[in-house]
């Protein structure tokens, strides 16, 4: 799974539930720059905190994983669309 697209359904689903970065990383006692990592994809996450952020964000570890690996293949998706589009648009250049 892609740690960018995790870190991206973890903020999405903590900004749900009304939690700051700070609140979310005071429950799991560490700092607040800890969380801003992790939700930008630059560090993983130790299976303790990610038990601990499911429990608090009210979704199990398989819901979690689930919504990420579909925001990574809908990313995917769209820059291969962009792509094509792209390659379209030059290949329309050249005629």
């Amino acid at each position: 799974m892609e740690s960018v697209a995790l870190g991206q359904t973890i903020k999405e689903l903590r900004e749900e539930k009304g939690l700051t970065q700070e609140q979310l990383a005071n429950m799991l006692h560490i700092s607040r720059q800890n969380v801003s990592r992790w939700e930008l994809g630059k560090r993983s996450i130790e299976s303790t905190n990610l038990l601990k952020i499911c429990q608090i964000l009210g979704v199990t570890l398989d819901e979690l994983a689930l919504k990420a690996v579909n925001k990574s293949s809908a990313k995917k998706e769209k820059n291969n669309y962009t792509d094509f589009i792209e390659k379209q648009n030059e290949s329309d250049l050249l005629i």
